[in-house]
């Protein structure tokens, strides 16, 4: 009868190792010790365990094809092809040779234009060439001039030409009534003129004028100014002088050119009419006297400037409040009468700020003693023939209101 092998028998037959012996109780007791040692090679446990492990590793499967690439079975059986292929092989080789050099060229060559327009760069370049060369000639011929003008001399002699102002200064002094403005220093330009007014002033500290508005339609009215030459004393006389015309420039049709509505209203541009100019008794412009009087009630009337000292002929009447203007612009006097005349302007404005018909000042001069000096005679305060007196000249500057009733009352007054 045949006897049945042990499963430990059959694992090693399996491995191809000879069939375990007996074993004895000397190596059972070898087997106890060892195995608590856990690295015996001869443990049939631990043998077991090694076995599977090496017959995974020698028998994985690998994740990745590393099989030869699959190459056609003609490709290299007719020699035509294999011909073939190295020639392209090759002259694929000889046109990357070419290419790279022909980047190292381009690389370390200047820069050139290579396309259509080429031709354009050789005509720029002789063109600038061309300036150049024009240039250097006009820089040669302006050496030439520059040497030329060195060594000039005119025609007029310097001393003569000093010799004969002198001459031509001497008999304008002569001739002249005033003296000659060049040789006046700054302190003295306005001071005939300053005595005046606060000559002036003296008789007749609050002057009245008066301005009358109208359209090319219709007349609208008066407005009479009180102006305050106690204390401006000089704007007082330009804006008084200016109102009557006896310095030679007046109000008397110049424009109303600027309105805003319940603000202000602008005018008096005696120069062009149109409000970018002006001008003054005491010339084209004269310095800010004062700020006492300041914008504090309908109706006052100040001097318009464009900056410090710039005062002309320009006004400004307000026709409300207005406390950005003090200390700014001048204030000459107030309006007494004709304040809801101010107010009827504003119905001239378009919502734009436009004015819709031109506002004219038809006529103007002094309003004192109840009665209306406007400009319309030019000749008074000069003698005539009619008079039955000799022709003779006097400036406004010695004529102190002879002719205007307004001072032979003041002076009566004081006497």
């Amino acid at each position: 009868m045949q006897k049945l092998k042990s499963k430990q028998q059959i694992r090693a037959e399996s491995c191809g190792y000879p069939p375990p012996r007996p074993m004895t109780i000397a190596d059972l007791a070898k087997l106890s010790v060892r195995s608590r040692r856990g690295d015996d090679a001869s443990n049939p446990l631990w043998k077991f365990d090694y076995d599977k492990h090496r017959e995974r590793v020698m028998g994985v499967k690998p994740m990745v094809d590393s099989h030869a690439p699959i190459v056609c079975k003609n490709m290299y059986s007719s020699p035509a092809k294999f011909n073939r292929s190295i020639t392209s092989f090759v002259r694929i080789e000889r046109e990357n040779a070419i290419m790279l050099q022909r980047i190292a060229t381009i690389m370390k060559s200047p820069p050139t234009i290579d396309n259509r327009l080429s031709f354009k760069q050789h005509s720029i370049n002789i063109r600038s060439k061309a300036r150049e060369m024009t240039l250097l000639r006009i820089a040669f011929d302006n050496l030439e001039m520059w040497k030329r003008i060195q060594t000039v001399r005119p025609a007029y002699d310097r001393k003569q030409q000093l010799k004969d102002f002198a001459y031509a200064e001497k008999v304008m002094g002569l001739l002249s009534y005033y003296p000659l403005y060049w040789k006046l220093s700054p302190n003295n330009a306005f001071e005939g003129l300053r005595e005046q007014a606060m000559t002036n002033a003296r008789l007749n500290p609050r002057p009245k004028v008066f301005l009358s508005l109208e359209t090319d339609e219709e007349p609208l009215g008066k407005l009479v100014i009180e102006l305050r030459a106690d204390v401006v004393p000089m704007t007082a006389e330009n804006f008084r002088c200016l109102c009557t015309g006896e310095m030679g420039i007046s109000y008397k049709c110049s424009t109303i050119h600027r309105i805003i509505p319940d603000v202000l209203l602008q005018g008096g541009d005696v120069v062009g009419k149109d409000g970018r100019g002006g001008k003054s008794i005491y010339g084209d412009t004269f310095p800010d006297e004062n700020f006492k009087l300041k914008h504090k009630e309908p109706g006052v009337v100040s001097m318009a400037n464009y900056g410090k000292d710039t005062n002309g002929s320009q006004f400004i009447i307000a026709t409300t409040r207005i406390g950005a203007l003090d200390g700014v612009n001048v204030v000459v006097g107030k309006v007494v009468e004709g304040l809801e005349l101010l107010v009827s302007l504003n119905k001239l404005v378009t919502p734009s700020g436009s004015i819709r018909k031109k506002i004219w000042i038809s006529s103007c001069g002094s309003a004192d003693g109840g009665e209306l000096e406007g400009d319309e005679d030019e000749n008074e305060g000069y003698p005539t023939e009619s008079e039955g007196e000799e022709e003779t000249y006097r400036p406004p500057s010695t004529r102190q209101y002879e002719a205007g009733p307004d001072t032979t009352d003041a002076e009566e007054n004081e006497g």
